[in-house]
């Protein structure tokens, strides 16, 4: 078995793996300290506060719009921030895969969105990944 195909299964592995915990994580997890803040400072834009007048965050506002959206049609839950986070996650690892596959090969393209889903297993939403998946 040659290298390529040997980097290919435990690529598949690690991604089966790290989503399994990431879907488990949906489930049972809880918020953090930042999810919170995020959360709430979305929360109150989406019943008309304006961010940074009403509520402070040192956090890029992309993020909080976004989330503003989400929440006048979800309502807030720890479910409902750890979907929001996993949609995002899943985002960010599939465009890893496809920007590394263009530059590469399927062998790479697999390598690195592994690697990148090893960066959140813990489901957390953070604005570095809304930023990658921006390609800000």
């Amino acid at each position: 078995m040659n290298l390529q195909k040997i980097i290919k299964i435990f690529a598949v592995l690690f991604l089966i793996f790290a989503f399994a915990f990431k879907f488990y994580s949906l489930f049972h997890g809880s918020i953090g300290f930042d999810e919170a803040g995020i959360t709430y400072v979305a929360k109150g834009m989406s019943e008309g506060g304006k961010l940074y007048v009403d509520y402070f965050d040192h956090k890029p506002p992309l993020m909080h719009y976004i989330l503003m959206v989400y929440y006048k049609f979800i309502p807030v839950s720890v479910f409902s921030i750890k979907l929001i986070a996993l949609i995002f996650d899943l985002l960010l690892i599939f465009s890893v895969f496809v920007v590394a596959r263009k530059i590469s090969n399927n062998t790479l393209g697999l390598l690195s969105a592994s690697i990148v889903s090893a960066y959140n297993l813990r489901l957390e939403m953070n604005a570095e990944t809304l930023m990658a998946v921006c390609g800000l």
